[in-house]
């Protein structure tokens, strides 16, 4: 219970009511990891660059990506109150800076005609 300036107690579910009838509800924030300015300028060089190859050239390149997975549970006790549709707004976005604990990465690696390969390897774990 909350004691409103009016006076009056004010109960958590109505506070919680009240801001879903304004269609705002909480959730975790999204997470990014900031681009610099170098980074942005070479991706959009990049792109500038091999935007009009033919698939003949992209059937050379072959693709990765790679994805940490942790292995303790990340403290998503933090929660923003936004309304639908609105996640990917940079002003509701929490940049992530650093990682703790141990962690398996996985990654692959990908192209035309060929098969992804998968490898998988432990960090930080004893």
């Amino acid at each position: 219970m909350v004691t409103a300036s009016i006076g009056k107690a004010i109960s958590a579910a109505t506070v919680r009511r009240r801001l879903h009838m304004n269609e705002l509800y909480a959730r975790v924030p999204r997470i990014c990891v900031p681009l610099s300015v170098r980074s942005r300028g070479a991706r959009l060089k990049w792109c500038r660059e091999h935007g009009n190859w033919t698939v003949s050239d992209w059937g050379n390149v072959m693709y990765t990506n790679e994805s940490k997975f942790a292995l303790e549970p990340v403290d998503k006790c933090i929660r923003i109150w936004r309304k639908q549709g609105t996640r990917n707004q940079p002003q509701i976005i929490s940049e992530h800076h650093a990682f703790r604990g141990g962690s398996i990465m996985a990654w692959a690696e990908i192209s035309l005609g060929y098969t992804a390969t998968t490898c998988t390897s432990l960090n930080g774990v004893l």
